[in-house]
């Protein structure tokens, strides 16, 4: 059988790459905490074209030394700024949202810097969704007492035009809902309406929520002449920033009907017949839902219909190393008769597998093991 992987995030989105070469000793909470950061906004921005805008927006993490030396005071939490090394779109020029341009399109940015104050920031991801709001839109939100609404550079109702949904206050009553709000006690962890009419008025597409509201997921699947298998983890960011995360694990198999039923076609036969191939799966147990593989075989007394569905050699990979699983092997007593045509399972209801290819060469099924010493669900598909 054939193996691959592949990773996906909703349809339609436009990525946000987090370049972290400059801060290769940055700790790995904050790692995480920015890419979050960076997640909560590219699932609202939708995919652009090359005559719309920019296809991806890099966001550089940098050094805090480098922030403070470039004009950012040593005791805020973030700061998004300007670095000669990296001049052009996406360094802050003073002037702000639609400043220095006659539309929005001209004003969004492709990239940008920002630091993380690892010695104040007490909610990391917060503040890197707030740092990289700034970068896709270079809007400040000032807080009440804070300059009240505050843009660099004219206000955004006169460059965005009479067509801007909002007044100012309007403005003034939602700003401390923004992400991007400086002064606020509790900005927002992500994209709040103000944020939403933010990008709109920087030239940017926003995503619908259909997009904006679907699932991450990595994949794996394996497939040979007449089945297939995946087993798939999808990620909800439930409540954008909040860790639990709600996350979700499928397993599916399909294939090729036989032509015959399975029973019909070894009727009076003695002996038996088996298939060996691979397991897919996910393990339920651990945080993250790590990938489990292993060996599969399938074996049916032909006489009898009854057999085994045999898994060995499982293994588990996480946080970047393979180690055995908690159960190295598993074995299911089946049968392939009372399930109907050309299907075989367990008593418990555990297994449940198919024959494929119009001889019964190929097999593929599913399997859900819900007990405390397992934890697994997976596809798993073999050959004669």
């Amino acid at each position: 059988y054939a193996v691959g992987r592949w990773t996906a995030g909703p349809a339609d989105h436009m990525p946000i790459r987090v370049d972290f070469s400059r801060t290769p000793d940055l700790p790995v909470e904050y790692r995480v905490a920015t890419l979050r950061g960076a997640k909560v906004w590219e699932h609202h921005v939708a995919d652009q074209t090359p005559t719309d805008g920019p296809e991806m927006v890099t966001v550089r993490v940098l050094p805090w030394s480098e922030a403070v030396a470039h004009g950012c005071e040593d005791f805020w939490a973030g700061c998004y700024f300007a670095h000669p090394q990296y001049p052009g779109p996406g360094n802050h020029d003073g002037h702000g949202l639609l400043g220095d341009c006659n539309s929005g399109k001209e004003c969004r940015r492709t990239g940008g810097n920002i630091a993380i104050n690892i010695d104040t920031s007490s909610n990391p991801g917060r503040t890197a969704a707030h740092e990289i709001g700034h970068v896709l839109t270079d809007v400040w939100v000032g807080a009440p007492g804070n300059n009240s609404i505050s843009f660099h550079g004219s206000d955004i109702l006169i460059r965005a035009g009479t067509n801007s949904p909002w007044d100012h206050a309007q403005l003034y009553r939602e700003g401390l809902e923004s992400t991007m709000c400086n002064g606020c006690t509790t900005p927002n962890d992500g994209p709040s309406q103000l944020d939403i009419a933010l990008l709109q008025a920087a030239g940017w597409i926003t995503a619908p929520a259909t997009i904006a509201d679907a699932p991450e997921f990595y994949a794996l699947g394996a497939w040979g002449e007449n089945s297939g298998i995946s087993v798939a983890v999808t990620r909800t960011l439930n409540g954008y920033l909040d860790r639990n995360d709600r996350l979700q694990a499928t397993a599916s198999a399909w294939g090729i009907e036989p032509t015959a039923a399975f029973a019909d076609a070894h009727a009076g036969a003695t002996g038996s017949a088996s298939w060996t191939g691979v397991l897919l799966g996910t393990d339920l147990r651990t945080d993250g839902l790590p990938p489990v593989t292993g060996d599969a075989s399938v074996r049916i007394n032909l006489a009898t219909l009854a057999g085994t569905t045999s898994f060995t050699d499982l293994r588990v990979l996480a946080d970047g190393r393979s180690r055995a699983f908690r159960r190295t092997g598993l074995e299911y007593a089946i049968s392939a008769a009372g399930f109907g045509d050309n299907v075989f399972g367990d008593a418990d209801g555990r297994v449940a597998g198919r024959f494929h290819g119009t001889a019964h060469q190929e097999v593929a099924g599913t399997v859900y093991d819900d007990r405390a010493s397992v934890q697994l669900i997976g596809g798993f598909a073999a050959k004669q």
